[in-house]
Parts: structure tokens; C-alpha cells; sequence
């Protein structure tokens, strides 16, 4: 939720399950709020962008040239130039697109910092751009940039101080958060982000002490461990797949070699597979192998699964049952509706 009013008190905001001191299932009246603002945030940009758009089609020549000048600043910044984007920030002194040139300006000064902690002078320019008056997501977007080089850096004490006031947050931000609670010896954040942890897709570095730490303390367990390979499986994230499946032992272990050929060359790789006996670990790379057969040819995928489908337990059956019927709809299979 954003603060408006006044210096937040510690622990007394809740972004999206971070912040400690206040609870409350999805749906009450805390998460209606921040999803509220956040909708308002970004209908208020909008508007704003289709305005300068309609101004641009109208425009006299001094604001044409505005708009060419805010553009230039915008390719310095891409290319690293800081000179030239200097120049036509200079510009566009006292004009409405000062705060973009400002935004550009700034941001290439946080890409540039070294190792050592954040410089006084650039702390005080951040600030000072933070604290402008005007609403524009800009100020929000360099918010959110500021916070995740405060958190890559551990100043814990800055990053805490302006995180309450950030509107759009990211999952990087989030795990830095989290990190911050963490260290100050607050175990719940620990518990908090295991939510994080159930996703095919890779997460951010700010979340890797977190899950590290998690478990290591039993908080991500291994039916954790194993739901998150199978969900990276059904994305098709073989590399992650892989990384998680190092944690996994025993029933649940996956041999790096079959996981490559599965991916490799599926149909190949279930012509040869051998599934009597096998483990939960082997079946997974054998669905796996299935279900990257069938967004292929859902016809050679039926005909190898007839061929293994005994070795698999009932629900697992019903699983592939239904991927095979959505890839045969995608493909407009008939035989996707029997």
C-alpha cells in the first residue's frame, strides 16, 4: 500500500506479504487498497502518455523539438553516453520532460557505482530527485531501481527507509525485503518467502539466501524441492529443472544424463526408456519427455504413452490425459473432446 502522509512507522506496511506486523488472507480490504493504488498509478500514466501523444500531433515547433531533445537523452542513456545525455538534459532544463532527462541522468550514475558503498553525493541527488513534487512513474521507477542497488549493497538502514514508499514492486524487491527482515532476526520472512520458491520460472539472486536459508532450516522441505521440479518441467525450464533436481535423492533423484536426452530429443528418448521398476524421479522425466512430445505431435505422443501408461499411478494418468487434450485442441484434434 502506498504511504502519503508522513514517515511510515516501522512494520506498519504490508506490501504484498513483506511486511511484518500485519496479516490477512488474499482479498481483505489491505490488498484491495494496494491493488487499487496500483491501478489508479497506472491509469494515471496512461492518460499522461495518450496526452503528450495528442500534444506531440499538435505541437508548435519549441515543443516538437522538446519531445526530439527527451528522445536523444533517452538513446544517450541506452548507450552508456553520459556526456551527450548531459547535454540534452541541460536542454530541457525547466520544462515538463526534466524529470525524464533527470530519470535517465540518475540512473546511469547507479549503473556506474563501484564496489564500495553508495556515495554520499549520488545518496543526496537521489533523495532530492525521490522528494519532486511531481506524479509521474518515473519517480517510482528510479524508487525501485535506488532500492535494488541499496539491497545488492546490504545498506539495510537507507533500503528500509524508503522501501514503505515504493508503489510497484517486483519480485526482486520483494526477497530484498525479506532479506532485510531476515537479518535483523525476523524467522517469519524465512516462511514467507518459501511462497516464493514454488514457481517454474527462475527467481531473482535476492531471492537465493532466502531459499538457501529456508533449507536449510526445513522451511522448503523435499516435497517442496520435488513440486518446484515438476512445476519447472511443465514450463520446460530444463536448466532450472536441473538445478533443483541436484537437491533431490533417492526415489525422487534424477539423473542429469536422462533429463538432457528427454530434452533433447524426446521422442528418441522414450522409445528407448525403460519405466518398470522405475522411480518417482524417472516417471518425471519420462511425463516430462510426454509432454514436450505432445505440444509437437500429440499423435506420436499418444502412441508412445499407450506404451507406458501402466507404469504410471492414476492421477498422474489423468494429468497427461488432460495436457494431451489441450495440445490436441491447440492443434484442433477432434480427438481432444472424447
Amino acid at each position: 500500500m502506498a504511504v502519503t502522509g508522513g514517515k511510515p512507522k516501522p512494520g506498519s506496511v504490508k506490501k504484498f506479504g513483506v511486511r511484518a506486523g500485519a496479516t490477512g488472507m488474499p482479498g481483505t480490504g489491505g490488498q484491495r487498497d494496494v491493488l487499487c493504488s496500483a491501478r489508479l498509478f497506472c491509469l494515471r500514466f496512461v492518460m499522461r502518455f495518450i496526452l503528450l501523444y495528442f500534444l506531440l500531433l499538435m505541437a508548435p515547433p519549441a515543443l516538437a523539438d522538446q519531445a526530439a531533445d527527451m528522445l536523444a537523452a533517452r538513446d544517450a542513456f541506452r548507450a552508456g553516453d553520459a556526456v551527450k545525455l548531459e547535454r540534452f538534459a541541460q536542454r530541457l532544463k525547466k520544462t515538463p520532460l526534466e524529470v525524464y532527462t533527470g530519470y535517465y541522468r540518475l540512473r546511469l550514475s547507479l549503473e556506474n557505482v563501484g564496489p564500495e558503498p553508495v556515495p554520499n553525493r549520488l545518496e543526496g541527488e537521489v533523495n532530492s530527485f525521490l522528494s519532486r513534487a511531481e506524479d509521474t512513474p518515473m519517480i517510482d521507477r528510479l524508487r525501485g531501481e535506488w532500492l535494488k542497488l541499496l539491497g545488492k549493497k546490504q545498506q539495510w538502514d537507507l533500503f528500509d527507509a524508503e522501501y514503505p514508499r515504493l508503489l510497484n514492486e517486483d519480485s526482486e524487491l520483494t526477497c530484498y525485503a525479506l532479506q532485510s527482515r531476515w537479518r535483523s532476526g525476523d524467522q517469519a520472512a524465512l516462511r514467507e518467502a518459501r511462497g516464493l520458491w514454488f514457481s517454474g520460472k527462475g527467481q531473482p539472486d535476492s531471492c537465493g539466501p532466502l531459499f538457501e536459508a529456508a533449507l536449510s532450516g526445513g522451511i522448503i522441505g523435499e516435497q517442496d524441492v520435488w513440486q518446484r521440479l515438476r512445476l519447472a518441467l511443465e514450463a520446460g525450464n530444463v536448466s532450472l529443472a536441473g538445478q533443483i533436481a541436484e537437491r533431490l535423492t533417492g526415489n525422487y533423484a534424477v539423473q542429469p544424463a536422462a533429463l538432457g536426452s528427454a530434452a533433447a530429443d524426446a521422442d528418441r528418448y522414450l522409445e528407448k526408456v525403460n519405466l518398470s521398476g522405475a522411480n518417482e524421479g524417472q516417471r518425471v522425466v519420462a511425463l516430462f519427455a510426454l509432454q514436450r512430445l505432445a505440444r509437437h505431435s500429440p499423435d506420436l505422443a499418444a502412441m508412445r504413452w499407450a506404451k507406458v501408461e501402466a507404469y504410471f499411478p492414476e492421477a498422474e494418468q489423468h494429468y497427461f490425459y488432460g495436457w494431451l487434450a489441450y495440445e490436441a485442441a491447440r492443434k484442433l484434434d477432434n480427438r481432444a473432446l472424447q
